[in-house]
């Protein structure tokens, strides 16, 4: 029989004063900050404008777009499910279990524009 010891590692985000971070938004600000210095500051003077890329007329422009529930609930079938959540906060496998419940929600928004 062999026995593995296995060590778990944990890193501690502390603040100037040398006080553990503990609230999320308190470690992400100091993980941000730690970060965000070692980027060069660019002047912000001039923002380049871009060309037009389009060159059709008015009659071309896609103007409206419509989804079919049909094809919501085919797309959030093709969600990973092994996937972190984005930036919604919400899990993939949450949202392609409750895709019945909310295609009629999309589709209210939908209407609604």
């Amino acid at each position: 029989m062999s026995c593995r010891r296995i060590i778990c590692e944990w890193v501690l985000i502390t603040d100037n004063q040398g006080r553990v971070l503990i609230k999320d938004e308190e470690v992400a600000e100091a993980i941000n900050k730690y970060f965000g210095s070692v980027y060069e500051k660019e002047e912000c003077g001039e923002v380049p404008v871009a060309s037009t890329m389009f060159k059709g007329g008015d009659e071309h422009k896609l103007r409206d777009v419509t989804f079919t529930k049909k094809r919501v609930i085919k797309e959030l079938e093709k969600l990973r499910t092994d996937k972190s959540p984005g930036i919604d906060a919400m899990h993939p496998k949450i949202i392609k279990e409750l895709r019945e419940e909310l295609v009629e929600v999309l589709a209210e928004i939908d209407d609604n524009r």
